[in-house]
């Protein structure tokens, strides 16, 4: 009988994060090159890239089932890899929101959103290839703080795009529309947030 090979859960939170990293680029482009008729063909492409980082999650929890000695606790290896869904789940949100109400023209806030969103995901993705040698590694910290610090901007760009909203908006559907999109966008960097918290707690439990 072949000999079992032990279960790589760093290199599913890292593929985890690349998933994310990757639809992190698609929302960015897709913004940028802004198309309302192509938006029904593009969430395709979304969903089977969120769909790929669904199979990780399952693949890394129905492995934790069978396993008798994980390299750490069972519950945090669950918490995280749902915290890692959640970022890919948001993002694909977004673009999601984008089709549902017909969005037609982007608030040019928008593209700052998506900048800091891309940039939150490459930090997440630097984190989780460092993550296995957390205790040698000695910028991961540095990097989880700079997650927060996006994370901070991000709340400075929500409350005034939502202030300009209020009160430059044409009407109360455009109103409510952008209202709800950027709840999305600012919800998908909080989400980035407590992802990379949630390492940290993981790392100041094994150190």
């Amino acid at each position: 009988m072949l000999k079992e090979y032990r279960f790589d859960y760093f290199k599913n939170f890292e593929d985890m994060s690349a998933v994310t990293l990757e639809i992190a680029k698609m929302l960015d482009d897709c913004l940028k090159d802004f198309s309302p008729d192509n938006m029904e063909e593009i969430l395709k492409e979304f969903h089977e890239v969120e769909h790929r980082g669904d199979e990780l999650m399952h693949s890394t929890l129905n492995r934790l089932a069978k396993e008798f000695l994980p390299p750490i606790e069972r519950e945090d290896i669950v918490f995280l890899v749902h915290r890692l869904d959640d970022v890919t789940d948001n993002i694909e949100d977004i673009a999601m929101a984008l089709y549902m109400y017909n969005v037609q023209e982007l608030l040019p806030e928008t593209l700052e959103f998506s900048s800091l969103l891309l940039e939150g995901a490459g930090i997440l993705s630097e984190v989780t290839k460092e993550f296995v040698n957390f205790k040698k590694a000695n910028d991961i910290k540095e990097k989880i703080i700079s997650v927060n610090t996006l994370e901070e901007k991000g709340d400075l760009l929500y409350m005034q795009t939502l202030r300009n909203l209020y009160e430059n908006f044409e009407t109360p559907k455009e109103l409510i529309i952008w209202t709800r999109v950027i709840d999305k966008m600012e919800k998908t960097l909080d989400s980035m947030e407590f992802c990379s918290n949630v390492m940290e707690s993981i790392i100041l439990k094994n150190s």
